[in-house]
C-alpha cells in the first residue's frame, strides 16, 4: 500500500512517524511518499492541512494525524494490504475551522 506524508520543513512529529513507518517496513510492506504542502503547487494541501500535519492518508483516504502508533501502523498496513482498509474519521480542513488567523 502506498501511505502519503503530508509535512514541511521543521516537523518534529513527521520525523516521529517516519520512524514508526520504518520500524513497521520488514514485516509490512508499504511505499512512503512525502508531499511537502509549502512547495508550488501544493497549496490545497496547505489550506487543508496548515494546522495538522503530520497527516497520513493511506491509499488514498485519511488515516491519521499528528501521531501514528506502532499499534495503529500495524493494524492500518495490514487492513491495507487485505483490501480492507476503510478511511478514519476526523480528516482535518483548515479552510472549515471558523475564527483561525494565520500567523503574522
Amino acid at each position: 500500500p502506498v501511505v502519503t506524508l503530508f509535512t514541511k520543513d521543521d516537523c518534529s512529529l513527521c520525523e516521529v512517524v517516519k520512524e514508526v513507518l520504518r520500524a513497521a517496513q520488514p514485516a509490512h510492506k508499504h511505499t512512503l511518499e512525502e508531499v511537502d504542502i509549502t512547495a508550488a503547487g501544493n497549496e490545497e494541501w496547505f489550506q487543508r492541512y496548515k494546522y495538522d500535519i503530520p497527516v497520513l492518508r493511506l491509499g488514498g483516504k485519511f488515516w491519521v494525524k499528528h501521531r501514528l502508533s506502532a499499534e495503529e501502523a500495524v493494524e492500518g498496513l495490514q487492513e491495507a494490504a487485505a483490501g480492507a482498509f476503510q478511511g478514519r474519521p476526523g480528516d482535518p480542513n483548515a479552510e472549515g475551522y471558523p475564527n483561525r488567523k494565520p500567523k503574522a
